[in-house]
């Protein structure tokens, strides 16, 4: 029963005695006040007067009983309506716990379950489908000392709260609630007890200690790893700065967390790169992988410019942007590059000079080997002409590996700069070159429609003739069938060279791309070997890369790939 109920009751009764004790005071003063003077006025004696008077006393009870009367009906309907709006009110309050999501429950002064919502029952009834009447503590024996002091307490009139409370149970098990303890008051005004309602948080407490320990988790990955990560706002301004960053960059992490971005870039191109995190950020893309903005500049705090590689990547917390960048110092790498970069010229040039130095006392040796075979063939015993023979092979051998080995050395010397190049002109020009050894196969070539491209037209007439060659030399019993495609991807072109020829075996892939590696005898199948690694070396040249996918006896499949400019 809720206190405006009660003191709806209270108030009714007190009115209507206050209503009665007022009807009886005026009836009674205005009855004497006139009845007396007006029997007075029209008695003609004092025996007429007595019997008016016998008659005023009989007139004063009669109205004083009917206005009793009327007060007494009218306060009873009034009580009754009371009593039913208490009682409707007592009901709802009862359903309203019973129905409540929460755990809620209604206790008198002794624990006894005066009311309980569904959801209490479910997780505290023990087994009990109404726990009404019954006392708390024999459904919980086990109830432990500190919530016997909360109810003890919440008895005495002090309401009591609690948001996450860790519960151990009787069986050992913990639940995280959050509880309140309310008392309740009689029509009297007494503590007639207590109401509980509690919610079991266990799950979002255990949500809350996940998300804390990921935390924990991620922040130690931050902290410890090898590059710097940076995070910055949508205003670029930084709000995180690892250990790597503080050594990469010279700034602490105080000196940093707050500043702009912009710090740690060049001035002469801090413009292009904020311009280049705006743009990300209206892409939608979630990340952009290490390198893909190619090599970018960095400034430590001692004004040293130094090289970068960059991957970022853009999340949205409560409607905000945040871009998180992870650099690389790759300082060394470039240093290594450049070594490797002047190393491998001076070996070009090596190779250069060496074989085009070669070539002239090679041809000296050879041409006079060749005069001896034409002269003393058949002349001298038959084990001179196999010596001449293969004194023959080995000088047209040398000849043919010294003229390779000049054509890779003049890969990148000698080629021209990257333009516009059909493809369609390429492999026209490279199929004519084979013309002979297409007709002696009986190959059969088709190809799709080929793009133009950025590329050397040379190089790229020579990638396709040798991949076209190699697929006719390399061809098994069936009708050979070679077939010349591509499609794009997302910088480049693709290209593809596909036979059915002999196959290769896994374990060579790499191998059949090193200078002078051959899988099979001179006498099998002639060359060098070194006609893969030309298109190697070409196809590096135009920043892109060559593989191959193949099976044994089921043919092979040479892709390549050349940027988009």
């Amino acid at each position: 029963m809720n206190n405006d109920s009660r003191s709806s009751v209270i108030s009714s009764r007190n009115r209507g005695a206050f209503e009665i004790a007022l009807l009886y005071f005026l009836t009674g003063g205005l009855w004497i006040l006139f009845s007396d003077r007006l029997a007075a006025q029209i008695a003609p004696n004092q025996a007429v007067l007595t019997t008016i008077s016998i008659y005023k006393g009989w007139g004063f009870v009669f109205v004083t009983a009917l206005g009793l009367y009327w007060l007494i009906r009218r306060n009873s309907n009034g009580r009754k309506q009371t009593e039913e709006a208490l009682r409707k009110s007592q009901a709802q309050l009862h359903l309203f716990i019973e129905q409540a999501p929460l755990s809620i429950a209604m206790f008198d002064r002794h624990m006894n379950y005066l009311a309980a919502s569904q959801r209490w029952v479910a997780d505290y009834g023990r087994g009990y489908t109404d726990l009404i009447g019954h006392n708390h503590y024999e459904i919980h024996p086990d109830v432990p000392d500190y919530w016997k002091d909360v109810h003890q307490k919440g008895l005495a009139g002090i309401a009591m709260k609690n948001d996450d409370d860790l519960w151990t149970q009787a069986d050992g098990s913990r639940q995280w609630l959050r509880w309140a303890v309310n008392p309740w008051t009689q029509e009297n005004g007494k503590i007639g007890g207590i109401i509980i309602s509690a919610e079991d948080i266990t799950q979002r407490k255990e949500a809350e200690e996940s998300l804390r320990k990921s935390e924990e988790r991620l922040n130690g990955i931050i902290v410890s790893a090898m590059d710097a990560i940076i995070s910055v706002d949508a205003e670029q301004i930084v709000v995180l700065f690892n250990a790597a960053a503080e050594k990469m960059f010279g700034y602490t992490a105080s000196e940093a967390i707050g500043g702009p971005l912009e710090r740690f870039i060049p001035e002469r191109f801090r413009n292009v790169y904020r311009a280049h995190i705006s743009n990300f950020g209206k892409t939608g893309v979630t990340n952009r992988a290490m390198n893909a903005l190619g090599v970018i500049l960095g400034q430590r705090a001692s004004g040293e410019e130094f090289p970068i590689e960059t991957s970022i990547s853009q999340i949205e917390i409560e409607g905000k942007k945040l871009y998180t960048v992870i650099l690389r110092d790759i300082t060394e790498r470039k240093r290594a590059e450049e070594e490797l970069k002047r190393s491998n010229a001076e070996l070009e040039q090596f190779a250069y000079v060496a074989s085009h130095d070669l070539q002239e006392p090679l041809r000296a040796v050879a041409g006079m080997v060749q005069l001896l075979q034409q002269r003393y063939q058949g002349r001298l015993d038959e084990r001179a002409d196999e010596y001449i023979g293969h004194a023959v092979d080995a000088s047209t051998r040398m000849q043919n590996l010294i003229n390779d080995l000049l054509e890779y050395s003049r890969v990148a010397r000698f080629g021209k700069p990257l333009a516009e190049t059909d493809l369609e002109s390429c492999l026209k020009n490279s199929l004519t070159n084979l013309q002979v050894s297409i007709q002696e196969s009986n190959a059969q070539i088709t190809h799709e429609p080929l793009p133009v491209v950025g590329a050397d037209a040379a190089q790229l007439t020579q990638v396709l003739q040798n991949l076209i060659g190699n697929a006719i030399k390399f061809r098994g019993e069936s009708p050979l069938h070679i077939h010349i495609g591509a499609k794009k991807i997302e910088q480049a072109w693709q290209f593809e060279v596909r036979d059915n020829g002999i196959g290769i075996e896994p374990n060579y892939f790499e191998r059949i791309f090193l200078v002078f590696q051959r899988l099979h005898t001179r006498r099998e199948y002639p060359g060098t070997g070194i006609g893969l690694s030309l298109c190697k070396k070409i196809i590096e040249r135009h920043g892109g890369r060559i593989w191959v996918e193949s099976q044994l006896g089921q043919g092979s499949i040479f892709y390549f790939t050349i940027p988009k400019r």
